[in-house]
């Protein structure tokens, strides 16, 4: 993989998008630091005002852009007294990757092992740092140092294997806001103003798709990691039995959580019950210290655990149970019956489920559909086996999820990637609600590989390289902004069986069946708009210009963008939904004149395949390579990194002669439908005359379109004139409003034309 880097393009993105980019909705709880000081000369007494945390929500605007401007990789658990902590003990979760010193350190063909990064953040002369933003944030604190250590290794990514300031969960790594001050980073006297010259946020990468580059073992086991004792915030630790009956009240440093001694009776002075800590393990085990003289040496876990169950002798059973969970994590244990034996049933997912606040409902991120309170219990009874309610689903709920990950106002559908919003970014904030993003991504992840089978069937159907690669750049954007709805959509004439449907099956299985869907006129028009509902492309199949003139209105609004970005829907039922409107797609048709265009329209690109059918094997091989080759990711992938950078998907890039073919086809379709309904004098034609306003509303009502001076030639080829004439009646003027008059070569007079117009007020317009 080559990875070309370009230091000279500078790209404004703010601090605050790009945290937004990178942790999504948690982006408030970043932690960040600034200073002026060189950072590799920075006093001892200043080291602590230097690399202190502060949350990004309420520093990031107290920035200066002269100052070093540092953001942390990983998410923290609070600490007891609510200030951020960038601690190992305290790690909550990794989002990006960042590797240091690209260019001077780490040579640029050592990173071509690596996947497209999602930014390139030029951090001084000679020198980047290059991002991965993983698609799930890693909660596993040893995958994360394990990835990082392999990638330093001599095998992989340095020289010399030294540390480039990669290690640790709790490393800073540079903002695109701030200035390098390092002495010997400085040009013409200034600090060196950082920038990003690559800035991709779509690009993300599993972090086991990062070790597997260089064989990076994440599973191995960390020095000294059973020692790490977890944050007293920490769900692992607060549902840990011995936390329950020591109940810490804050934390001393180093994993250990200050508690009250259990053997204060030994102490010299009994009431002073201070002086002990407890350790409490990822694995469930535990430390115990008490400075006191009759505890010191002698008291300790396993101490403490005999003396927990001398106090209370269901305890060391609950404790085991705990314990027996933590490896067992597929499954629970809970009680059956009232003789103390246990179960092992399948594990209760936490993460499955979102409360919506106003449907009172619970939705199943698993199997997309909303669940009422009584059915969510019933589909988990396995958790109150005796039927007692504080052991249900919703109070397990209540009781160990976090609400801003957990519950919503009401649930939305916002694309934001090609990914599926995970745990962090599934809540997005609209119109003052708080949603839940049911946007699935797309049903394959991309794959880096070979497409020139499917390139080979794009060069047969559309031969013109200039009109293949907006075809091609469209279906790019489309993948690459998958947020932004393109301004017009394909429109594809050709032959049958020549595998049109083959080629935009590659694009539409890739994305799956979720967000694609092939429809007819009818199902977008038949008054429902279900069919739309949550879909990113729609494929129109086999129009036809006999169908309802109707419809072509209802493809125009579907195609143009709206003002406000939304697209409304009336679902069935009479209920009328609100989403963003995203919509791409193609109409397609083995009929030249399958769409009624007219010159200056840009909703169309309109291009042809009146080609000859391969033979059956050609076209079997195709579809052999989407399911046997991974096929549908690998053009996922092609379409991901195409450079669509001069491809403006808000405008058509040029007027195809196809183009001008369906218009020219369908001002004589107009003309003709004009033409045969003055001619059968059909209703208002059945009259001499005809008002012109009455003639325009024909006109619009009938959808017959095209320029006045082509609507005046045709009629007066026909034998039609258009006058204004006035009459004399009486002593008063008659002033007749313009209009038209089949006069058929007569000589007829002004007062003539006015009898005309008097006899159709009283035929058919009385009160006109």
């Amino acid at each position: 993989m080559k990875h070309i880097t370009d230091n000279t393009t500078k790209l404004e993105v703010s601090n605050q998008e790009f945290l937004d980019a990178i942790f999504g909705l948690d982006s408030d709880e970043v932690i960040v630091t600034n200073f002026i000081d060189d950072p590799g000369k920075i006093a001892d007494e200043d080291k602590m005002r230097c690399w202190s945390a502060h949350y990004a929500h309420n520093y990031l605007n107290k920035m200066s852009p002269e100052n070093n401007q540092y953001y942390c990789i990983s998410l923290f658990n609070e600490g007891a007294d609510g200030k951020p902590r960038r601690r190992k003990a305290q790690f909550k979760e990794c989002h990006v990757i960042v590797v240091d010193d690209v260019g001077e350190k780490i040579p640029l063909d050592r990173m071509a092992n690596l996947p497209e990064p999602a930014f390139k953040l030029i951090s001084s002369a000679g020198s980047e740092q290059w991002g991965f933003i993983l698609n799930e944030p890693c909660t596993s604190q040893m995958k994360v140092e394990n990835l990082l250590d392999g990638l330093i290794g001599k095998n992989a990514l340095t020289v010399d294997g030294k540390d480039t300031g990669m290690k640790g969960v709790t490393r800073y790594v540079r903002l695109p806001e701030g200035s390098n001050t390092k002495d010997k980073r400085y040009v013409d006297g200034k600090p060196f103003n950082c920038y990003l010259s690559h800035w991709a946020p779509n690009n993300r990468v599993s972090i086991d798709a990062l070790a597997n580059e260089f064989n990076i073992d994440l599973a191995a086991p960390i020095a000294n990691s059973g020692s790490i004792g977890l944050s007293i915030t920490d769900s692992r630790a607060t549902s840990n039995p011995v936390f329950k009956a020591l109940q810490p009240t804050d934390e001393r440093g180093g994993g250990w959580l200050n508690c009250d001694c259990i053997n204060s009776d030994e102490h010299s002075d009994p009431t002073d019950r201070t002086g002990a800590a407890v350790l409490i393990r990822n694995d469930g085990s535990i430390g115990y210290k008490c400075h006191h003289g009759h505890c010191e040496g002698t008291i300790n876990g396993p101490k403490i655990l005999d003396m927990l169950s001398a106090q209370d002798d269901t305890f060391l059973p609950a404790y085991d149970l705990f314990c027996d969970s933590l490896v067992l994590n597929d499954f629970d244990i809970v009680p059956v019956g009232d003789d103390g034996k246990t179960e092992r049933v399948p594990k209760f997912d936490l993460d499955r489920y979102v409360y919506i606040g106003h449907e009172e409902k619970y939705y199943d991120l698993t199997a997309n559909v909303s669940l009422s309170k009584t059915a969510l219990n019933r589909m988990n009874a396995h958790l109150n086996p005796d039927g007692k309610i504080k052991g249900n689903a919703e109070n397990l709920l209540i009781k160990h999820t976090n609400p801003k990950h957990s519950t919503a106002d009401v649930v939305g559908w916002h694309p934001i990637s090609i990914f599926k919003p995970n745990r962090k970014t599934i809540i997005y904030k609209e119109g003052g609600a708080r949603k839940l993003n049911t946007w699935t991504g797309t049903a394959y992840t991309p794959m880096e590989g070979e497409v020139s089978t499917w390139m080979n069937l794009c060069e047969y159907l559309i031969s013109d390289k200039r009109e293949r690669d907006v075809v091609l750049d469209y279906l790019a954007f489309c993948v690459q902004h998958i947020n932004i709805k393109p301004g017009f959509f394909l429109a594809h004439r050709g032959a049958h069986r020549i595998g049109k449907d083959l080629f935009y099956k590659a694009f539409c299985g890739a994305l799956g069946p979720a967000i694609t869907v092939s429809a007819t006129l009818d199902d977008v028009t038949g008054g429902w708009g279900d069919t739309l509902n949550e879909k990113k492309f729609l494929i129109f199949e086999e129009v036809s210009k006999s169908q309802n003139k109707d419809a072509y209105n209802s493809i125009k609004t579907i195609v143009a963008p709206t003002a406000d970005g939304l697209m409304k829907i009336n679902m069935k039922g009479g209920k009328i939904r609100y989403q963003k409107n995203v919509l791409g797609g193609v109409i397609m048709s083995n009929r030249k004149d399958f769409l009624a265009l007219e010159a200056g329209d840009k909703r169309f690109f309109v291009f042809d395949s009146y080609i000859e059918p391969k033979d059956s094997a050609y076209y079997q091989n195709i579809i052999k390579w989407y399911d046997n080759d991974n096929g549908y990711a690998k053009v996922l992938d092609y379409l991901m990194r195409r450079d669509i950078s001069k491809f403006s998907g808000a405008a058509l890039p040029f007027v195809t002669d196809a183009m001008k073919e369906v218009i020219e086809l369908g001002k004589t379709d107009y003309e003709q439908d004009l033409v045969e309904m003055v001619t059968d004098r059909e209703a208002p034609f059945d009259c001499d005359c005809v008002p012109i306003k009455e003639f325009k509303r024909v006109l619009r009502d009938n959808h017959i379109r095209g320029g006045n001076n082509g609507h005046e030639a045709i009629m007066k080829k026909l034998g039609w004139i258009k006058a204004r004439p006035s009459k004399k009646i009486n002593g008063d003027v008659l002033n007749v409003p313009t209009s038209w008059f089949f006069v058929d070569n007569k000589p007829l007079t002004k007062s003539d034309l006015a009898d005309l117009h008097l006899e159709m007020k009283s035929k058919v317009y009385e009160g006109f």
